[in-house]
């Protein structure tokens, strides 16, 4: 019946648009699929047949997605899987910009993508997508720009949906471990020299690397692999150095230096970890499996690079455009700039490693990034941890630090980081871990059998490590000494706290990073210090204040410390996230636990019962909540809603500018102080939305949520009047740079919004 109503409403609109004057210009909008969830085209596709169409997405909009590749102007189509099998959408016939393809289980926010590519066709600008169907399943097709949002990337393209026959599985069995690719021997050490001013020493760490997973890890640096893989896909190798030394009645663990990165090539698969198995890849796009020599790391395979080869300059290249956490890199070597002798090797103060007294150690380690490995996520779980292991340490001799091949004081201490020298060393010093699992996996290293993202809607894990010692100077003084490591966190840290009371003597405070060179473009300034309350932070600038600040970045450690007149106790450390996570729950700061930290007497954190809205509240509204904490400060907040973190939400209010349907749901808030935290009573909001631009007759005060004849008789009654100043109800259109907003006249393209809007319903 609701069909019937509205047929009959879209003649009698059709016959009064005719019988009107529709001589002012008419806007023609975007593409009248340019919204997934109410202009999706719907397209039929026969079993094991295709359907073809001819479109373009000039002017259309974006949904926000993102998949594989940045990307905006996109327009969707919808189809219903005729029979089991292999759905593929491709533009590979035609297309006049650089396209990305999607294949998506449902429209944005609501499902997953299941395939997505960029450029995979071999011909610039063209893509193609596969993923596995099932019969009777709704899939949603996305093809979009690649970039921002520009119309010189927008234009005409040819889409081909095509239903294949099942498609065969995947190699059997499945990997349980993945590529996971260590450190397993530090081989030796080079000390290249000094620079012509004699300020900088140059070193460099052969490693020699082994694969104890159960399947190779990529080690492609050319192209003879695609289009499943490129030249990126190989681990980049970092180096660095560090220093353990006494300061009187202390000591303290530093980073002296930090290397450019090594990118690997050719795989010896040699037999230095195990029976070595065959370097077999599963190719998606021939189904079937090959054996790429030196091109992968087989399992249990083991390959070396010579401190001399891992400090050649050709082959080193900067670390800035490396996401450590994604471990992801391009192929850039070279162009490093400074002194001829140290540029882009492992760099160390000259005065940091000569005429060091009796008892100083040395340490270097190496660590292996490789995105395969990064983003591996074992059967059973949600969170890649493969990348974790990556890096191991060895101690040099003192005697031989500044010969021209420095020996080792002891064997390689495998799948740890360089700062856990420090523990080794000393027992004392206290170690935890802070992590956060907010960054989406993209699966762009190893994909399943059809080649496609093999792990939707799953995170890959970042680390700090922290490691800390109390030292009791007599006196009624106590040294605080910290090293805080960023092993793989790609948004980095930029800020460092420690509780302290407000009373207290602070002396002696002391900072450390190791130096970025060679043409890197971050800061060397030091982290400042201050007090606010009853904590003392360590910090450096904003991201939104400067992108190149002196962050904690990957790879890297800093050091903290000071003298205060204060007992330790086992508490929290904090550290402050520098850029923007990219979903909406993603933390903004990240707490080492069980660290020795001051004393600071305080009452544990209480919240009240969050206040707002009690009763449903219309799209379009602002919306406040609050909740008042209590206890000592400083006091921090963290919105929640359905129980995940919202992001940059550590106010005590919560304000929502205009309110959609997207925003019902339940709201809470935790409250966190030095000495614990407190979660409060929840709020339950609903928001009554329009469900489409159709959707004008309202119940109540509110949009009734149905497209149906009420909204035809609304608009028309709205329509008939032909002035907005008497009724703006059939403003629809024909304003903006896309005809998509209300311009203040009732005319022909209201009518066409209209008709478009309430055709596709709800």
């Amino acid at each position: 019946m609701i069909a019937t109503v509205r047929n009959s409403a879209l003649a009698l609109i059709v016959g009064a648009g005719l019988a009107m004057s529709l001589a002012a210009p008419i806007a023609f909008a975007q593409p009248a699929n340019n919204a997934c969830t109410t202009g999706a085209q719907v397209l039929v596709v026969p079993t094991l047949g295709s359907v073809t169409v001819n479109a373009n997405n000039v002017n259309a909009s974006s949904d926000g997605t993102v998949a594989c590749a940045t990307s905006s102007s996109d327009v969707w189509y919808r189809i219903i899987a005729p029979a089991n099998g292999a759905l593929t959408a491709s533009t590979c016939s035609s297309a006049t910009f650089n396209t990305v393809v999607a294949i998506r289980s449902s429209c944005p926010g609501l499902g997953a993508t299941l395939a997505c590519d960029n450029g995979g066709c071999g011909t610039a600008g063209r893509s193609t997508a596969t993923t596995a169907c099932t019969a009777g399943t709704v899939y949603y097709i996305r093809v979009a720009s690649a970039g921002f949002q520009s119309t010189t990337t927008q234009g005409l393209f040819t889409l081909t949906i095509t239903h294949g026959p099942t498609p065969p599985p995947p190699p059997s069995p499945q990997p349980n471990i993945g590529p996971d690719v260590v450190v397993n021997q530090i081989t030796d050490v080079t000390r290249w020299g000094t620079d012509a001013a004699g300020t900088t020493t140059a070193y460099s760490v052969g490693t020699d690397s082994c694969n104890p997973g159960d399947y190779p890890v990529l080690w492609i640096d050319s192209a003879n692999y695609a289009p499943d893989f490129d030249a990126t896909q190989h681990p980049v190798i970092s180096q660095n150095m560090f220093r353990l030394k006494s300061y009187g009645q202390y000591s303290r663990f530093e980073q002296l230096g930090q290397s450019w990165l090594k990118h690997g090539f050719v795989s010896t698969n040699s037999g230095g970890c195990g029976t070595c198995v065959a370097s077999n890849i599963w190719r998606p796009s021939t189904q079937a499996l090959q054996n790429v020599g030196g091109d992968a790391l087989g399992v249990n395979c083991s390959d070396t690079y010579g401190a001399g080869l891992n400090g050649s300059q050709g082959n080193l290249g900067p670390k800035n455009i490396v996401d450590a956490t994604k471990g992801t890199s391009p192929f850039i070597r070279g162009g490093a700039t400074g002194d001829n002798t140290t540029k882009s090797r492992l760099q160390v103060p000259t005065v940091d490693v000569t005429a060091q007294p009796a008892g100083t150690r040395f340490f270097v380690d190496g660590y292996y990034v490789a995105a395969d490995d990064a983003q591996f996520v074992r059967p059973n779980q949600t969170v890649a941890i493969n990348a974790l292991n990556n890096a191991s340490w060895r101690e040099l001799t003192l005697t031989g630090i500044n010969t021209s091949s420095p020996g080792f004081a002891g064997p390689t201490r495998q799948r740890d980081p360089g700062v856990m020298a420090w523990k080794f060393a000393d027992p004392a010093v206290v170690v935890s871990t802070a992590d956060h699992d907010d960054t989406p996996n993209p699966g762009t290293g190893w994909r399943d059998g059809l080649g496609n993202p093999s792990f939707p809607n799953t995170f890959i894990r970042s680390r700090y490590w922290v490691l800390g010692k109390t030292t009791d100077l007599g006196g009624g003084l106590f040294r605080y000494e910290y090293v805080v490591y960023n092993h793989n966190s790609d948004r980095s840290a930029n800020q460092f706290s420690v509780p302290m009371p407000a009373g207290a003597t602070v002396t002696d405070t002391y900072f450390r990073a190791p130096k970025w060179h060679s043409g890197e473009p971050y800061s060397n300034a030091s982290w400042t210090n201050a007090r606010s309350g009853n904590t003392l932070t360590f910090s450096t600038d904003s991201f939104a204040t400067t992108p190149n600040a002196n962050a904690l970045r990957w790879g890297n450690s800093f050091n903290f410390g000071f003298t205060a007149n204060v007992a330790p106790v086992t508490g929290g450390a904090t550290i402050s996230l520098f850029k923007p996570g990219t979903i909406p729950t993603a933390p903004a700061f990240v707490t080492a636990n069980n660290m020795s930290v001051p004393n600071v007497p305080c009452t544990v954190a209480t919240v009240g019962p969050v206040t707002g809205p009690s009763a449903p509240v219309c799209g379009g509204q602002p919306v406040v909540l609050s909740a008042a904490g209590a206890g000592t400060a400083p006091i921090t907040y963290q919105w929640r809603k359905n129980s995940a973190n919202l992001q940059n939400q550590t106010a005590s209010t919560l304000t929502i500018s205009a309110a959609t349907s997207t925003d019902s749901g339940i709201y809470d808030v935790v409250v966190v102080n030095g000495c614990g935290n407190a979660t409060s009573t929840s709020l339950t909001l609903t928001v009554l939305a329009a469900c489409s631009l159709a959707d004008l007759a309202h119940s109540g005060t509110c949009p009734d949520g149905t497209v149906d004849g009420s909204d035809f008789v609304a608009f028309i009654n709205s329509f008939s009047t032909g002035d907005v100043s008497a009724d703006a109800l059939a403003d629809l259109a024909g304003g903006g740079a896309d005809g998509s907003l209300p311009d203040g006249i009732i005319d022909g393209s209201d009518f066409i919004a209209f008709i478009n809007a309430f055709s596709v319903g709800c």
